[in-house]
């Protein structure tokens, strides 16, 4: 036999839940169901004395299933463990198709990346590495009756597109590279413009500082591990809880590729999402070439080299244009922040100073955020507009 878990519609009708259907259990009068989680809101909308339907059924592998009797109950009443009987799924038969019982169970919160925005919060520190290498394109880094150039055009974009959309209030970081920095005589690819900035403006502030009194002088040689490597050492520094997105915006390919996809790998371990936005009209060819997932594709295989290993996830996104950072930054970076709380059994910060009421029967532990034996139980259902918009509990 099996069971099927439905919700129960305002017209008496039922509706199919994902996740609600348990593996069969062969030969057998008295089964034990394997686990099945289910969203909450899916199968009773966040209601625990709403009406919820289960279907038993006997399993036949030759012929159609059989159904063997269905009772509308509640969640409150499978929680109490207490025997609940089945009735006929046919009126007028004198037949007992017997009883179910909840052995185990409970509510799994799944936070989302609001949960981790609520004081005192997880925060977000949004880092750009400037690329100041050598261009021949003079939309890049030349202005135009005081317009933004190309450079201070995704510096914006990004910046505001992460303090907004996300409704985060995220400190800012930045960093240059491709260049002698300030006198200079040896090329540096990290050299800082300023930290614990307050928004994207004071980023493009200090970009455009560089240019215009000549701070800079720009060199050909354009190599990301070093920006890689700052990115990695300020997330490694969680003295202020944070999660670190690192915006490096260039103009051409990087000439250390061999170099960037290793420290990508060990990058995928920390809390760090990284996003590259190409300008003008360069090459950009080795970049898509190290994002393994598009970003409208999900699923494909992480990241991967001979000498580090497999990446934990995927952190990395490339973007042409500035104009196009709304999916990336709305959507993916919240994914990508949820999945390495995910991994590594991180509780919101607010969950943890007790500032959430839960519901009567709701428990939450930090090893049940990713329920054995799948790891990626919790987030199974979690699409990706989920992660930015919260809807209450989220798993039975």
């Amino acid at each position: 036999p099996y069971l099927i878990f439905k919700k129960v519609l305002p017209t008496k009708t039922t509706e199919n839940v994902a996740g609600g259907k348990t593996p069969y259990v062969s030969n057998t009068k008295t089964p034990e169901f394997q686990p099945v989680y289910m969203n909450l809101m899916d199968l009773c909308n966040g209601q625990f004395d709403q009406p919820i339907s289960v279907e038993a059924w006997d399993y036949d592998s030759l012929s159609s299933h059989d159904q063997i009797g269905v009772v509308e109950t509640t969640l409150s009443a499978l929680l109490s463990k207490e025997p609940i009987q089945l009735k006929d799924y046919k009126e007028g038969r004198d037949l007992d198709p017997g009883q179910i019982q909840l052995v185990e169970g409970g509510i799994i919160r799944v936070p989302t990346f609001q949960d981790y925005q609520t004081e005192p919060g997880t925060k977000l520190h949004v880092t750009f590495g400037i690329d100041f290498t050598v261009t021949e394109d003079e939309k890049v880094h030349r202005k135009h009756d005081h317009a933004f150039n190309l450079y201070e055009q995704a510096i914006h974009n990004a910046g505001e597109t992460l303090s907004d959309d996300l409704g985060a209030a995220p400190v800012f970081n930045a960093f240059g590279f491709g260049a002698k920095y300030n006198g200079g005589s040896e090329i540096s690819h990290c050299f800082e413009l300023g930290k614990g900035l307050k928004k994207a403006q004071d980023v493009n502030t200090k970009y455009w500082g560089c240019i215009k009194q000549k701070k800079v002088e720009m060199e050909r040689t354009r190599h990301l591990n070093e920006i890689l490597k700052k990115g990695m050492e300020l997330a490694s520094d969680q003295s202020t809880p944070h999660y670190e997105v690192l915006v490096i915006v260039t103009h051409n390919v990087s000439d250390d590729t061999h170099l960037t996809l290793p420290a990508l790998v060990e990058a995928s371990k920390l809390p760090i999402s990284v996003l590259i936005v190409g300008v003008g009209d360069g090459d950009f060819t080795n970049y898509k070439d190290l994002v393994p997932v598009t970003l409208m594709t999900h699923g494909e295989p992480p990241l991967q080299t001979s000498t580090s290993g497999t990446a934990d996830r995927n952190i990395l996104q490339f973007v042409k244009g500035s104009s196009n950072l709304g999916i990336p930054v709305k959507q993916v970076i919240p994914k990508q922040f949820l999945q390495y709380m995910s991994l590594n059994k991180v509780a919101p910060r607010a969950w943890e100073a007790q500032s959430y009421i839960l519901p009567e029967n709701t428990t939450w532990q930090p090893k049940e955020l990713v329920p054995a034996p799948d790891p990626n139980a919790a987030f199974r259902d979690l699409d990706i507009g989920d992660a930015a918009n919260p809807q209450g509990p989220a798993g039975a």
